[in-house]
C-alpha cells in the first residue's frame, strides 16, 4: 500500500465587501511557462517545508503570493488525495478557508 504524505496546501480566500453579503474569492493565475497548469486560475497553493506545518504554509504562501494578512483562519476539513504514480505515493492537500 503507498504510505500518505501530505505535502502541500491551498489556502481559499474570501472578502465580504462593506454592504454586502455575498463574498468575493481570490483566484491566482498560474504563469504561461508552468510545466504543470500553465495559465489555470487556482487558490494559494504551497509546498510544506521541512518543519513546517500546513497551516504556518498557508499564512507563508497567502503573504509570499498576495501580502495579504488573513482576519480569520478556518482548517476546512477537507482533504484532497493525489496518487503519484511515478512515486507510489498518496499525497494529500490540507485547506484551509481565509478571510483578509
Amino acid at each position: 500500500m503507498p504510505k500518505i504524505i501530505s505535502n502541500t496546501v491551498q489556502a481559499h480566500i474570501a472578502c465580504f465587501p462593506k454592504g454586502s453579503d455575498r463574498p468575493l474569492f481570490l483566484l491566482l493565475k498560474r504563469a504561461e511557462n508552468e510545466t504543470i497548469y500553465p495559465n489555470v486560475w487556482q487558490a494559494v497553493t504551497g509546498w510544506i517545508e521541512p518543519g513546517e506545518t500546513a497551516l504556518e504554509t498557508a499564512l507563508r504562501e497567502l503573504n509570499e503570493e498576495t501580502g495579504l494578512v488573513p482576519e480569520k483562519i478556518m482548517d476546512s476539513a477537507l482533504y484532497h488525495i493525489v496518487f503519484r504514480r511515478k512515486k507510489r505515493r498518496n499525497s494529500s492537500v490540507s485547506r484551509f478557508r481565509i478571510s483578509c
